[in-house]
C-alpha cells in the first residue's frame, strides 16, 4: 500500500532532478541553452498535467530556466541584466504570493 505522502513526493523529486540537470552543463553554454530548451519544453507541459499532484509549483522554475538561457552576458551584457532582473521580479512575486496565503 503507497500513503499518499510518498505517491507526491515521488514525481516532485523526479521532476526537482530534471530541472536541475541544466546546471551541470554551466560551463558549456551550448549544452546549457539545448538542455535548458529540453527540460523547459518536458517540465511545463507536466506542471499543468500534475497539478493536481501539486507539481504546478514547477511553472516558475520553468520561467526561471528560460530567462537563464537568455542570461549569457559574455554575449550580450545588456540583455543578461535585463533577463537577470525579469528573473529577481519573478522570484519575488512568487515568494510573495506563497507567503501572503
Amino acid at each position: 500500500m503507497v500513503e499518499r505522502g510518498y505517491f507526491t513526493l515521488t514525481p516532485a523529486i523526479v521532476t526537482a532532478g530534471l530541472v536541475a540537470l541544466p546546471l551541470l552543463l554551466h560551463a558549456r553554454p551550448s549544452g546549457f541553452g539545448w538542455s535548458i530548451g529540453l527540460v523547459s519544453a518536458l517540465v511545463l507541459p507536466w506542471s499543468f498535467v500534475g497539478a493536481m499532484a501539486g507539481m504546478f509549483f514547477f511553472i516558475p522554475s520553468v520561467l526561471q530556466l528560460l530567462l537563464a538561457a537568455g542570461a549569457d552576458p559574455r554575449q550580450r551584457p545588456t540583455a543578461a541584466t535585463l533577463m537577470a532582473g525579469a528573473g529577481l521580479l519573478l522570484s519575488a512575486t512568487v515568494l510573495a504570493l506563497f507567503l501572503s496565503e
